[in-house]
């Protein structure tokens, strides 16, 4: 399964809603979808979803997905490094009125910087991490423990700029 999680922002995020809908609709991708919406106003048509998920109910699906997809909030990046899961990152954006300034490109580009998150940043390469997603995190290390401090030292920089 290839789970979305766009967080809890007051913030719509229904550009990568209908782009993860979009391929779900795709019979090449032969993958089941499954997405968490926050207070995004586009509903998908080819997978189930929910507007919010139960903190327990969000580790599971971490857990048992084949791939993450995920808006480059915090919480979420530290619930993967828990789970042990390179997530592909979307960051929300400004221009899109998707957040109020650009911290989460900022965050995702140090971290993929770091080999320790996929990250995209338009919609072709959103589907080209999808569809290579084992061969592209197949040489990459995960350390629960390295990837959370460096994931804190990342957000200290961020902060500091």
């Amino acid at each position: 399964m290839i789970f979305l999680s766009v967080g809890s922002e007051n913030f719509s995020f229904n550009r990568l809603i209908r782009i993860i809908d979009n391929e779900a609709g795709d019979k090449m991708s032969g993958s089941k979808f499954f997405a968490q919406i926050g207070k995004s106003t586009y509903k998908p048509l080819n997978m189930s979803y929910t507007d919010f998920l139960p903190y327990n109910k969000s580790q599971e699906l971490i857990r048992e997905s084949e791939i993450i997809i995920i808006h480059a909030g915090v919480g979420t990046i530290i619930n993967c490094f828990e789970n042990e899961r390179i997530p592909i990152i979307f960051p929300r954006l400004k221009k899109h009125k998707e957040q109020i300034d650009n911290h989460q490109l900022e965050l995702a580009r140090r971290l993929e910087k770091e080999n320790m998150i996929l990250a995209a940043y338009d919609e072709d390469g959103l589907v080209n991490k999808i569809r290579c997603y084992h061969k592209l995190v197949k040489n990459m290390k995960f350390s629960k423990n390295n990837n959370k401090k460096t994931l804190i030292n990342n957000l200290f920089n961020v902060i500091k700029r």
